[in-house]
């Protein structure tokens, strides 16, 4: 009959980010140099940039930011296209890479 229920044509759901690949957006140093789990992610409001942070602490922003394209963050953790659709305004965390991700409205001010 020529059924066959795994076509080739199903469509996928997987999330894209709306910003090109290309796209600069920060992270640290612990993510970049150390390898640490993204735990902290957000998308600014005020220019809708992305920032991928881990549990890290710091004194000196300036000595561990690091600039990279979004293509190159989502190599490092494919689970960040669970947040493809976050609004900007928005911020999500989670305990490890292995824990789903619980998004918030920032109510920052």
């Amino acid at each position: 009959m020529g059924f066959w229920p795994f076509s080739k044509s199903k469509k996928t759901t997987e999330k894209k980010f709306k910003e090109p690949l290309s796209t600069s957006v920060l992270t640290t140093k612990f993510v970049t140099d150390d390898n640490k789990d993204i735990t902290y992610v957000t998308h600014n409001e005020d220019d809708g940039s992305w920032e991928f942070l881990s549990d890290d602490v710091f004194d000196d922003q300036k000595v561990i930011v690091r600039v990279i394209d979004l293509g190159q963050m989502l190599e490092r953790d494919a689970t960040l296209l669970d947040l493809a659709d976050m609004p900007v305004g928005h911020y999500a965390v989670r305990d490890s890479r292995d824990d789903a991700w619980v998004i918030s409205k920032n109510e920052e001010m």
